[in-house]
């Protein structure tokens, strides 16, 4: 893959798109679709709009129209899709449609959710507890759950009446963490036969978590981690940070197996982060004692040398990173993002002020822009609006240009 330089292209050619978008010719399953918001009318009385889903394809062409009240993404060749209802309680049913945005199943629940990997099984629900069905809609199984889980390594982590508890894709529980006195939070998931729970005292200072494995026996005690966004097993290791008495006077982040055995000859970097696509971004101290990441491959090689202020996970066979970062206490993240390659080759220019993930080709970004709007001391007032862009970094829809009403 070559680099793009130059200014960044919005590819959209939608314009302002009305309810009446013409349909493009039906997709193969192949071609990945990204779902958009936009106005479809006026909120009667009031300033609001009122917004409806539909799906671009990645030249940002509007190949599903926007007819939904909500839209997930496709995973597997499907997307959750839902509709306004007024007779039921919460004015809007729900099921799932393919890339031409046929219902492969009617909306006739009120929420559903993928329970598996493969579209085959699916969480669902009409009242306060969720049930399972298959693509037909046929139930497999009820529950009393009001929290669930999606299916990982065959087993689920719900919450039942106040207890939580794993169960298999049959339904059986398997064991009770709230029965042994611990605390697995939900949504949560096995990874590599592992799941994270904290014991009573883990909401002091750092995590102090431990894992089970798939029987409810507890296969590593509970150990002194910081909490991250993801704290569960990736790929086969952990991605640990010791406190700074436990570190020995060495940097503080490390992986670990399974078994809890530190990986890499217990290698370590100032921080560390989890396995996505065989690699994992690591950070060590630059020369003015900024943090700089770079990326391991499953040897512990740098694979990437650290040189990036921020990076984002693999995904696509991409990486998002930060060229600089706004070092202002509140800008969280905001810089100059592009994205590399797994070789570290910038192959999208640093166009943009937040990180973002590549998802089925396409990517959504919180960017900034001017409201036009001053307050009394002269500063501009800026808020935030998605955009979308492909892999190239090219902007396929701009949610302020392309799924507004024309206010003329």
């Amino acid at each position: 893959m070559q680099r793009r330089s130059g200014m960044r292209r919005i590819l959209c050619s939608v314009g302002m798109v009305m309810m009446a978008a013409v349909m493009a010719p039906a997709l193969p399953p192949a071609v990945e679709l990204v779902p958009v918001a936009v106005e479809t009318g006026m909120l009667f009385g009031g300033p609001a709009a009122i917004r409806h889903f539909g799906y671009i394809n990645l030249t940002g062409r509007m190949v599903i129209p926007p007819r939904f009240t909500g839209a997930s993404w496709f995973g597997s060749g499907l997307a959750r899709a839902s509709v306004a209802d007024p007779s039921v309680p919460n004015g809007t049913l729900s099921g799932l449609i393919d890339h031409t945005g046929r219902w492969v199943l009617s909306p006739r629940f009120a929420a559903i959710r993928f329970a598996m990997d493969e579209p085959e099984r699916f969480w669902a629900r009409n009242s306060e507890t969720w049930f399972l069905i298959d693509r037909s809609g046929t139930v497999l199984f009820e529950t009393e759950c009001t929290e669930i889980s999606a299916f990982s390594e065959g087993l689920a982590v719900v919450k039942c009446k106040d207890r939580t508890v794993v169960i298999d894709d049959r339904g059986i529980e398997r064991f009770s963490p709230s029965d042994l006195g611990v605390t697995v939070t939900v949504p949560n998931y096995f990874r590599n036969g592992r799941l994270n729970f904290f014991p009573p005292e883990w909401r002091a200072g750092y995590n102090h978590m431990g894992f089970f494995d798939p029987d409810g026996n507890v296969a590593i005690a509970p150990t002194y981690t910081v909490a991250r966004a993801d704290v569960r097993f990736s790929e086969g290791y952990f991605a640990a940070l010791l406190r700074p008495e436990d570190a020995g006077g060495r940097d503080p982040g490390r992986f670990m197996t399974p078994d809890w055995e530190p990986a890499f000859g217990d290698r370590r970097w100032v921080d560390v982060r989890p396995f996505s696509e065989g690699l994992a971004a690591v950070a060590v101290r630059g020369s003015d004692r900024r943090l700089l990441w770079g990326f391991i491959d499953r040897y512990g090689d740098m694979v990437i040398e650290p040189q990036f202020p921020d990076v984002e996970r693999f995904s696509d066979g991409l990486a998002a990173v930060a060229v600089e970062i706004d070092p202002s206490p509140h800008a969280f993240r905001r810089g100059r993002w592009g994205a590399i390659d797994a070789t570290g080759e910038l192959v999208m220019d640093p166009n943009f002020a937040r990180p973002f993930v590549i998802h089925s080709g396409a990517a959504m970004i919180m960017e900034p822009y001017d409201t036009g709007r001053v307050l009394s001391d002269g500063q501009r007032v800026e808020s935030q609006r998605p955009i979308y862009i492909n892999r190239y970094g090219d902007i396929i829809w701009d949610t302020l240009i392309h799924g507004r009403l024309s206010r003329n």
